[in-house]
C-alpha cells in the first residue's frame, strides 16, 4: 500500500490556508520541502493544532516517521533538512506544532508567552494527533522521532496510554531533567501557584526579539548557519516565534518530570527506544538519561560528546553520527523493503 491509498478520502476537505506558511525565506529556499498537506486537527477541548504531512518519495515506503519537536519549535524548522533526509530514506512524515507554539492555538492572549496550564493538556493533544495519524492509511510501521519536550510527552503517553500504533522511538535529548533544576524548584516554591502568577514570564524571560540574538553564547548548537535558519523563518512569518517560558510552564514541567522519572512509571514502557544524549546540553540535564535507560526495559543510551541540545541541528560531523545511529535503529524496526 502506498502513502496516499486511503489518505485522500480521510482528508477530502480543503485544508485551512491558515496552516500554510506565508512565504519561504530565501536563505533556505533550495533546501526546504513544502508539505503535501498543512491543516489543523482539533484537540479534545476544541483548540486547533497544526500538522503537516509529507508522502514518501518511493512507491514502496518503509514506514512513517511521527516527528515531535521541542518547546518553542515549529514545523518549518525541520522541513529544511530533516524532512528531506527522512523522505530520502523511504519514510512518510507526520508532524505537529505543540499547543502554544508555531501555528497551533496559543495558550494565552499574549501569544509570546510560552505557557501551559498542565502537561495533561499536552498529553490530550498528543493522543488526539496519534489517533488522527493512526486513522489514516499512512505506511506502517510508525516510528517516532522526538526532541526534548516532544520526547518527554511521548514517554508519558507510552506510560499512561501505551504505544498504540507506534512501534519504536528515537528520543533526541529528551527532557527528563532541567539544568539548574534545583534552583528552579527553590524559586518556584516561593511563588504561589495562581494563574495571575503562573502566567508571568519566569525570571529573565521576555517576548521574542530578533535584535540582540547572538550565536555566541547560544545554548542549542555549535553550527552558526543552522542557528540562523530559525531566524529567517521568524522574519518571513512573524506568527512563528514565541518568547520565554512562563512561571506556569516551568512549574508544570518540573511537576511532569518528577512524575516521569518514577521507576514504577517508567517500567510500564516496553516500546523499543534509543536515547541520544547531548553531553554538552545547556538546557536539559543529560546526566538523567543513563538513569532513565536503566528503568526502561527496552532502551539504550548513546552519548554525543560534542553536541549541544539540538543534535539534529548541529555541525555536519555530529549530524552524520546522528544519521548513523538513526539508520542503525530503524534498520531493525522499519527495515527497507
Amino acid at each position: 500500500m502506498d502513502a496516499v491509498t486511503g489518505y485522500a478520502p480521510l482528508l477530502a476537505d480543503e485544508p485551512d490556508p491558515d496552516a500554510t506558511p506565508r512565504a519561504v525565506p530565501e536563505v533556505v529556499r533550495q533546501m526546504y520541502v513544502a508539505a503535501d498537506r498543512y491543516d489543523f486537527v482539533t484537540a479534545p477541548d476544541g483548540a486547533k493544532l497544526r500538522y503537516a504531512f509529507w508522502r514518501a518519495r518511493t512507491e514502496r515506503p518503509r514506514g512513517t516517521i511521527m516527528l515531535l519537536n521541542g518547546r518553542g519549535e515549529f514545523i518549518e524548522k525541520y522541513a529544511i533538512e530533516i524532512v528531506p533526509e527522512l523522505r530520502a530514506r523511504g519514510f512518510a512524515i507526520w508532524t505537529m506544532d505543540w499547543r502554544g507554539q508555531g501555528l497551533s492555538a496559543r495558550s494565552l492572549p499574549d501569544s509570546q508567552k510560552g505557557h501551559i496550564d498542565s502537561y495533561e493538556t499536552y498529553l490530550a493533544d498528543l493522543a488526539a494527533f496519534i489517533d488522527f495519524v493512526a486513522a489514516s492509511d499512512t505506511p506502517r510501521p510508525i516510528v517516532a522521532l522526538t526532541h526534548s519536550m516532544g520526547a518527554h510527552n511521548l514517554l508519558r503517553h507510552f506510560a499512561e496510554r501505551g504505544a498504540g500504533p507506534i512501534k519504536a522511538g528515537v528520543m533526541v535529548a529528551p527532557m527528563t531533567g532541567l539544568r539548574s533544576e534545583a534552583i528552579i524548584r527553590v524559586l518556584l516554591s516561593m511563588l504561589p501557584a495562581k494563574p495571575a502568577i503562573d502566567q508571568r514570564y519566569f525570571y529573565g524571560g521576555a517576548p521574542f526579539r530578533l535584535v540582540g540574538r547572538e550565536f555566541i553564547g547560544n545554548k542549542v548548537t555549535h553550527d552558526q548557519r543552522r542557528f540562523r535558519f530559525a531566524e529567517a523563518w521568524y522574519v518571513t512569518d512573524p506568527r512563528l516565534p514565541i518568547g520565554g517560558p512562563t512561571i506556569g510552564w516551568l512549574r508544570q514541567s518540573v511537576k511532569s518530570i518528577r512524575q516521569l522519572v518514577e521507576p514504577s512509571y517508567l517500567a510500564r514502557i516496553t516500546t523499543p527506544m534509543v536515547i541520544l544524549s547531548a553531553k554538552q546540553d545547556l538546557l536539559v540535564d543529560s546526566r538523567t538519561h543513563a538513569a532513565l535507560a536503566t528503568r526502561l526495559p527496552n532502551a539504550q543510551v548513546i552519548d554525543f560528546q560534542g553536541a549541544r541540545h539540538e543534535i539534529m541541528m548541529e555541525t555536519d560531523k555530529v549530524r552524520a553520527r546522528f544519521w548513523t545511529e538513526f539508520d542503525r535503529f530503524t534498520a531493525k524496526h522499519a527495515p527497507l523493503r
